[in-house]
């Protein structure tokens, strides 16, 4: 910031706007950054709190796509919304709206052919009220020597409670209590909706990808919220998360 308000205050050539724009880009995402990594440190020192209160959960999905389709036409991308006309729900709408922020903003990044779906629903986990939010690109996918530490994690995590899950089926069928959550299987699929993927895998992952992605892991975690992620590299890449639609 201090860069650009010199850059200005000077007598530069013709050239010098650009210059200064080009400047003012720059710090507008190390702001960001450093806005993201001070989330990051306050989720990692247990700062940061819940603050339940009813709200919408499809309009709150449905604002925040209308807000970020001028970022998907600059990019000849679609961004689709498939939700109800309504979804009330009790939860903290700001951490959510960060969590479907993070996700489609990395999902319109590392896609440049087709698009975004974004799905809304609720759903039944057992015998706790539930609602999913689905975020489907048709992007280049993560590569197995592109997968981030944390992508890693999450899919290493996702097999485990899979796995997990239908043992506690299993057991629920002779009786027993089940505690564990088990993904919703029914999202809708794009391979009708784009034509051809792009080959090649997602990289370029150790920058901003990895912060959002981690805070919105930390954030399903204050939110008691069950995070999944399917990737394909080529095909594109599924973040799964399911809400208590109270607490």
């Amino acid at each position: 910031l201090a860069a650009t308000a010199l850059a200005r205050s000077v007598n530069l050539p013709d050239s010098s706007p650009a210059a200064a724009s080009r400047v003012q880009r720059s710090a507008d995402l190390l702001a960001r950054l450093l806005d993201d990594l001070i989330e990051l440190a306050r989720l990692e020192a247990g700062q940061e709190r819940r603050h339940v209160a009813p709200f919408d959960a499809a309009r709150l999905v449905a604002d925040l796509c209308e807000t970020l389709q001028p970022l998907a036409a600059e990019r000849g991308l679609f961004l689709r919304v498939e939700a109800p006309a309504a979804l009330p729900v009790s939860g903290d709408a700001i951490k959510t709206g960060r969590i479907a922020q993070n996700l489609l903003l990395n999902a319109l990044k590392y896609t440049e052919h087709g698009g975004v779906l974004v799905t809304c629903s609720e759903v039944s986990v057992g015998e706790v009220p539930s609602w999913l939010l689905c975020v489907q690109d048709t992007g280049v996918g993560f590569g197995h020597g592109s997968v981030t530490p944390l992508a890693r994690v999450i899919s290493d995590a996702t097999e485990e409670a899979q796995t997990v899950a239908r043992d506690s089926a299993a057991h629920d069928a002779d009786g027993a209590t089940g505690a564990v959550r088990e993904m919703p299987r029914a999202v809708p699929t794009l391979r009708s909706m784009s034509g051809e993927r792009p080959p090649g895998s997602r990289r370029g992952a150790a920058g901003g990808e990895g912060i959002g992605l981690a805070i919105v892991k930390r954030l399903c975690e204050l939110l008691d919220a069950s995070l999944e992620l399917q990737s394909e590299p080529g095909r594109g890449t599924t973040f799964r998360i399911v809400f208590p639609r109270g607490y």
